[in-house]
C-alpha cells in the first residue's frame, strides 16, 4: 500500500507552471485550457487526483487531440469550442484517464497492443467506479456527474500506429 502524503495532494494547486501560460476561455468548469505555444493547447482536468492533461494540436487541415481525458467533462463539446478543424484522436496509451471520451470521436489512432484492444471494449461502471471515489476529487465534479454510472464507454480504434509514424496536419506534422 502506498503511504499517504503528509498534506493532501491538492495543497499544491494551482501548479505555478500554469501561471506562465495564457488561459483560454471555454464553457466548462471541469476543464482549464492553456495555450502552450502557437497551435498547441493543453486541456487540464485539475479537480481529480490524476490531474489529466490532454493536448489539442492544430494544423491547417486538421487537428490531433492527444488523449481524451477522464470522460467526466464533455471533451467533444470543448474541442468544438476550440477549433472547427476535423479532429483525429491519438492515444498516447490507453489507461482510463486517457480514453474517457474516446467514444465521442469517429477517428481514433492507438498502438496495436493487447491492452489497447482490451481497453477499447470499455470499462463497466462496477469496475470504473474505483477511479472516481469521493477522496479522488478536491473540488466537486460537474453536477450531472454520477460516480455510480461512471464508465469508460467502448470505442473503435480506427487506425493503429507504431513508433515513428507521422501524421500530416497541414502546416504541422505530428510524429508518434
Amino acid at each position: 500500500m502506498k503511504p499517504r502524503p503528509s498534506s493532501p495532494w491538492w495543497s499544491d494547486l494551482p501548479r505555478p507552471q500554469w501561471s506562465k501560460l495564457e488561459p483560454i476561455q471555454q464553457s466548462q468548469a471541469w476543464f482549464e485550457v492553456y495555450c502552450v505555444s502557437r497551435g498547441v493547447l493543453a486541456i487540464y482536468e485539475p479537480r481529480h487526483f490524476e490531474e489529466v492533461i490532454s493536448y489539442l494540436i492544430l494544423g491547417d487541415k486538421k487537428a490531433v487531440l492527444l488523449d481524451t481525458g477522464l470522460g467526466i467533462g464533455d471533451m467533444k463539446h470543448l474541442v468544438g469550442e476550440l477549433t472547427n478543424l476535423a479532429v483525429v484522436v491519438l492515444n498516447s496509451h490507453t489507461h482510463f484517464d486517457h480514453v474517457g471520451d474516446n467514444h465521442q470521436f469517429d477517428t481514433i489512432y492507438a498502438m496495436d497492443t493487447p491492452f489497447s484492444r482490451d481497453r477499447s471494449k470499455g470499462i463497466p461502471p462496477k469496475e470504473a467506479r474505483a477511479f472516481v471515489g469521493e477522496d479522488q476529487f478536491w473540488k466537486a465534479p460537474p453536477e450531472d456527474f454520477s460516480p455510480e454510472a461512471y464508465q469508460i464507454r467502448p470505442f473503435t480504434i480506427t487506425h493503429t500506429v507504431q513508433d515513428g509514424d507521422t501524421m500530416d496536419l497541414g502546416a504541422v506534422s505530428w510524429k508518434y
